[in-house]
């Protein structure tokens, strides 16, 4: 069994199963099949895991990058062990990542960066994703079928979302003028696509220069999400409310994107001020 041939075995457990993650696998296990897919899978080891790592940080790649890729290989190792349970799997000890999300914009930094993107749907893509707090990933595959305006709602479709739970937001005002005006560049059944019909693909390297021109270096798309479920804590939504619409199902998740805001911060500071002086 070569490794190129346990990257065969993920695709297809990925593909059966219904996983989003199918799309990305490509590009996320080419630089294993690059490196090493020619080598027999019995002979890797955990110094060559390691050596694996050292190499693509050479090249600059994230750790939670390089983890991804690894994560492939060890369910290829995984799933090839079900069918023989005298096979071998190597150790593997994966970075450290920090995955707290520490970036939050409000409304008019917001529309700083968007006014510095080129293209209009990649635009209104950000917009959607600010006013929503949808993931990424849900958005590229909302199709116009999902859509009802006269019911003032949008479907998102369960194979569309991570935790695979079907879900429904309502539309309000800001959400509606982005959708309305997505209609008149309707191209196919997506919502959001390229002008063409075809998906819209990651633009983090363009959205990463608009930030920095805005002056709000490091902010993603992906920052439009905590951004969202922060608003809705400073609004006092509440926060069962506010995982229905972002589509959290995990209290700890919600909380780790609700970032405190300076606002926040000076109402705190002013109610402990009022308590302490009374």
């Amino acid at each position: 069994m070569l490794v190129s041939e346990l990257l065969e075995l993920v695709r297809q457990n990925l593909a059966l199963n219904g996983c989003s993650s199918v799309k990305t696998f490509p590009s996320q296990a080419k630089p294993v099949r690059l490196a090493i897919g020619d080598r027999a899978a019995s002979e890797i080891t955990y110094l060559d895991l390691e050596a694996y790592k050292a190499k693509r940080k050479e090249l600059g790649l994230a750790n939670a990058t390089i983890n991804l890729e690894l994560q492939l290989l060890m369910r290829g190792f995984r799933l090839w062990r079900r069918s023989d349970p005298d096979v071998r799997v190597p150790v593997c000890d994966m970075l450290s990542v920090n995955n707290e999300r520490h970036q939050f914009v409000d409304e008019v930094e917001m529309e700083k960066i968007v006014a510095r993107l080129k293209r209009l749907y990649r635009r209104d893509f950000v917009r959607f994703a600010f006013y929503t707090g949808k993931r990424p990933g849900s958005i590229r595959q909302l199709a116009w079928d999902d859509v009802d305006l006269e019911k003032a709602t949008v479907r998102f479709r369960a194979e569309t979302i991570k935790t695979r739970q079907y879900e429904v937001f309502p539309i309000y005002r800001q959400v509606r003028e982005i959708l309305e005006g997505r209609q008149e560049t309707r191209c196919g059944d997506l919502v959001f696509h390229r002008g063409d019909g075809e998906p819209v693909r990651a633009f983090s390297q363009e959205m990463r220069l608009a930030a920095a021109e805005a002056g709000l270096a490091g902010i993603q798309v992906r920052d439009m999400r905590s951004s969202f479920v922060t608003h809705c804590a400073l609004q006092e939504i509440p926060l069962k409310t506010t995982m229905r619409l972002s589509g959290h199902r995990s209290l700890r998740m919600a909380v780790r994107y609700h970032k405190v805001a300076d606002r926040e911060m000076r109402q705190a500071a002013e109610t402990l001020e009022r308590a302490f002086g009374a």
